[in-house]
């Protein structure tokens, strides 16, 4: 791709686990949760680089995925945080889902991890091996990028396959940025220059029409995309914004909305505030609204009709938004620079998770 407090009390337990980078049989299905957690919790989030994914899965643990310290799990005990130390492949964080029997996998930034309770299996990027051909694909399948590979991985049987994808554009950097699905069951992955559409018949297929979107050097540079629930697709580039495909054509929702710098240099440089050009993070909440979390200037939400602007006079410790989730309960949870979680509540953000480093977080295996 998100209150009362009742303190989440932090039990010091030691768990055993084992790394391996083979795949494992499959493990019986996660057991139903003893005790639910609830926001805000007064436990300190130990992270100190920018939070780059937010995750809240089916027994409502949060998994929270940082920039360099790996992953940390936010359950009725406290938090667990999984490093390289415990096998993943990368401390960086750049998505998390859950499959169908309850295990987490993580894609980093040098492979993808499954977590299953605390025994983690590490899957790296396997370009030599032979790729997965085009064809029907699962739509419950799950999809991660391939660091700065060219390519797109998703869970096989109990591994992961590596799919390449069609050519980038001329001056268009490899490496995915983003992967949506459509509630008809579409495929969609983002990557620098250029957005793919998977088809059962003839695989993927570069999306037209986008260069009512290009920057001032003539590029695209794609950070995150949005299938909404009513078929619209969101793009959000580092330097000219937002744009919206609406199944036939491509319009240009920075410009429209009037939220373009003055002058209209578009590039990746810094934004004035006021401007939504530098779009890291795009959400649906329950409402059909739609976030847009921006490098410089906050977070934005559009109703269908109107954008509202919420920075750090609504609550925001910093501008710089890296990631949006909204969780079952329906709470719309903003990740930042710094390590920081914030809550949209009642038009401001507030406070989620202790600020600082107050213990030392569990390990997921010593």
């Amino acid at each position: 791709m998100r209150g009362g407090g009742l303190c989440v009390i932090a039990a010091i337990v030691l768990l055993s686990g084992c790394t391996t980078t083979a795949p494992e049989s499959r493990a019986e299905p996660t057991p139903a949760p003893t005790a639910s957690i609830r926001l805000p919790t007064t436990q300190p989030l130990a992270f100190r680089s920018p939070i780059r994914a937010i995750f809240q899965d089916s027994r409502r643990r949060y998994w929270i995925g940082s920039d360099k310290e790996g992953v940390t799990r936010l359950d009725a005990a406290g938090f667990t945080t999984f490093t390289q130390v415990e096998g993943l492949p990368s401390n960086q964080i750049r998505s998390i889902q859950e499959d169908a029997d309850g295990a987490i996998w993580v894609g980093t930034g040098h492979g993808v991890a499954r977590i299953d309770g605390d025994r983690v299996t590490a899957f790296p990027i396997a370009i030599d091996a032979p790729a997965t051909a085009a064809g029907p694909l699962d739509n419950g399948i799950l999809w991660f990028g391939a660091g700065f590979h060219h390519g797109a991985q998703h869970r096989s049987g109990d591994g992961v396959a590596y799919v390449p994808l069609p050519p980038p554009p001329p001056g268009g950097s490899p490496g995915v940025t983003a992967i949506t699905h459509g509630k008809d069951g579409s495929l969609w992955i983002a990557s620098y220059g250029a957005v793919y559409r998977h088809d059962a018949d003839s695989g993927f297929s570069e999306l037209d029409g986008l260069a009512p979107g290009l920057m001032s050097g003539g590029e695209l540079h794609i950070r995150s995309i949005l299938a909404d629930s009513r078929g619209t697709l969101w793009i959000g580039n580092n330097g000219l914004g937002v744009l919206r495909f609406d199944g036939a054509t491509t319009t240009d929702f920075t410009r429209d909305m009037g939220l373009m710098a003055p002058g209209g240099v578009r590039d990746g440089g810094p934004s004035p505030q006021g401007t939504l050009e530098h779009v890291f993070a795009i959400e649906e909440d329950q409402a059909g609204d739609i976030w847009f979390g921006d490098r410089d200037t906050g977070v934005w939400r559009y109703d269908g009709q109107a954008v509202h602007h919420y920075g750090v006079a609504e609550g925001l410790p910093t501008n710089s938004v890296w990631d949006i989730h909204t969780d079952r309960d329906g709470n719309v949870l903003v990740a930042l620079d710094g390590g920081v979680v914030r809550r949209f509540v009642e038009g401001r953000f507030v406070g989620v998770f202790g600020v600082g480093a107050l213990v030392s977080p569990r390990r997921g295996a010593e």
